[in-house]
């Protein structure tokens, strides 16, 4: 191209950058114009596809990404761009996978790591979801002052980070991105309800800070305070409509407050429009049998093990239903996850839990107790529970909480 053939292609290619946030419609139309002339420019392909993902045709959007991410294998916002389309379409482990190629090949992708973070979170790996919550956090954080305690975060020096957080907001209190962060560390540190007012404190001020309400929506939902997360649902689904992470996360909130229906329709939507979920099959066999409607719980547990065979909640969910005993196929496929090192956290001690209710029913009460005892020390590992400090804690409630300390202060409020 001529200099002047070029000064003009840039121009339209920013144009239609320009016109993808407002007018997606006709950003398509510009960049379809381009390809005209420039049949194979892989900028605007990109630009062409993500257009279209944004218009809700996820489909037409993977057929000119894929071909473009084939060609184009080190682009980290292919990658990105195809990863929030497999998204859109309901592919799951096909999205993660893409979005983990997108930040090897380029880890400051702040957008990139918080999917990551949310698929992990909904896949349970709460450990994984913090730590690639810590790294969105690092790659978007601008201010150098802000830096150091992204980093600490990030290699999980949680007191470090917290430190300086608080010292950073001791000198800028109003400063919104710190607070995030400082939720973040609360976060990790079981700490909710301090994240959860630092979270609401900075949207309070930032109302449109929607990495933050991501977050609190997270923290909001690990306390199960189903009620006050759905509102902040709404308000980001307002922006992505489509998002099946958020609409998964508002099925599991309105199961939490007993609008099972509600619950089940969302969850039956999420699957006619992507079947191969296996956490929103699994989802919706929890919110069926809490309906009482067993054989279709049964169906839906089974489905998801069909997707996804080393899903050990499934199998426990199965077996905790007692509405059937669970067949020596079944124990057989049990025992063979348990040989794969990759099967751990709490689908391991969700196999053994099941384990020990299928022996248990075949009387073999050795074997039922070994996998229980199993299971319990796995659990125990991520809820530690020490009998003699819960007695401390208890006595020192009943010793602080007389009927004097409540008479004392009888018109406090309610």
């Amino acid at each position: 191209m001529s200099e002047a053939q070029t000064t003009s292609f840039e121009q339209a290619v920013a144009h239609a950058q320009k016109l993808l946030a407002v007018r997606p419609d006709l950003a398509e139309r510009q960049a379809r114009a381009i390809l005209d002339q420039i049949p194979s420019e892989p900028r605007t392909r990109l630009l062409l596809g993500s257009a279209l993902r944004i218009q809700g045709r996820p489909d037409a959007a993977r057929e000119v990404l894929g071909r473009l991410a084939d060609e184009q294998p080190f682009s980290a916002q292919t990658r990105l761009e195809l990863g929030l389309c497999l998204m859109a379409l309901g592919e799951g482990s096909a999205s993660l996978a893409a979005l983990r190629e997108a930040v090897r090949l380029k880890p400051d992708l702040p957008d990139a790591w918080r999917l990551i973070a949310e698929h992990l979170y909904l896949e349970g790996d709460s450990a994984g979801a913090d730590a690639a919550f810590a790294r969105h956090i690092q790659t978007g954080v601008e201010d150098p002052a802000l830096r150091a305690a992204a980093e600490a975060l990030v290699d999980d020096r949680v007191a470090v980070a917290e430190h300086l957080l608080r010292e950073r907001l001791r000198t800028h209190p109003s400063d919104v991105a710190a607070m995030r962060m400082l939720a973040e560390t609360g976060t990790r540190l079981g700490r909710y309800a301090e994240a959860e007012a630092l979270l609401e404190h900075s949207l309070d001020l930032a109302p449109g800070f929607d990495a933050a309400r991501h977050n609190l929506v997270i923290v909001l939902h690990r306390q199960q305070k189903a009620s006050d997360a759905l509102p902040h649902i709404a308000r980001l689904r307002e922006k992505n409509p489509s998002d099946p992470s958020l609409r998964n996360l508002e099925a599991a909130c309105l199961g939490l407050i007993g609008e099972y229906g509600r619950a089940i329709t969302l969850f039956e939507e999420l699957l006619a429009h992507s079947p191969d979920q296996p956490r929103v099959w699994l989802g919706l066999g929890h919110t069926l049998r809490t309906e009482g409607r067993r054989a279709e719980a049964v169906a839906a547990y089974k489905r998801a093990l069909s997707l996804e065979p080393s899903l050990g909640d499934a199998y426990w969910s199965l077996a905790n239903l007692k509405t059937e005993p669970i067949s020596d196929e079944e124990v057989s496929d049990m025992e063979a996850q348990l040989e794969r090192q990759d099967v751990i956290g709490e689908d391991r001690f969700h196999f053994h839990y099941a384990l020990g209710k299928a022996l248990e029913d075949r009387a073999d009460f050795g074997g039922s107790f070994a996998h229980y005892i199993l299971g319990a020390q796995l659990r125990r590992l991520a809820a530690p529970y020490d009998a003699d400090d819960f007695d401390s804690w208890c006595e020192r409630q009943k010793a602080l909480f007389t009927q004097d300390f409540f008479q004392d202060r009888a018109d406090w409020g309610a």
